[in-house]
């Protein structure tokens, strides 16, 4: 089992940093398929690094995905996976003034659980 690496966290600001609106705009329930954005530019540059980041599966075939999170493969099959939770608040109520942030999240160590390099578009949990 490889470790998580330290520098996600930090592109992860980054890019938020650098685009606040598509962070803002990050809730699939409001905004719809542009909400991937802010996800996609997210793991796209940490894949840029290291082609073991992706997707979290949702469901067994791995068509489904979590919408705030991004998984690191550290095994060499496709389940093994460090899951991070980068977007805390994210879809807040309408009415609560709340926006999404970014919130580096770290989740137990999973064994079972899948993984996917890319996702299939207009799927949502």
């Amino acid at each position: 089992m490889l470790p998580l690496p330290s520098y996600g966290e930090h592109v992860t600001r980054d890019i938020a940093g650098q685009n606040p609106t598509l962070l803002a705009n990050s809730c699939q329930e409001h905004t719809g398929e542009s909400a991937w954005q802010f996800l996609d530019l997210v793991i796209r540059t940490l894949r840029a690094q290291d082609q073991r980041w992706g997707y979290l599966c949702k469901d067994a075939s791995c068509v489904v995905f979590a919408r705030d999170i991004v998984a690191y493969r550290a095994s060499s099959g496709d389940t093994g996976i460090w899951i991070v939770d980068v977007i805390g608040n994210h879809c807040p109520g309408a009415t609560t003034g709340d926006v999404p942030t970014v919130r580096w999240g770290i989740l137990p160590f999973e064994l079972e659980r899948r993984w996917a390099p890319a996702r299939t578009a207009g799927v949502f949990p």
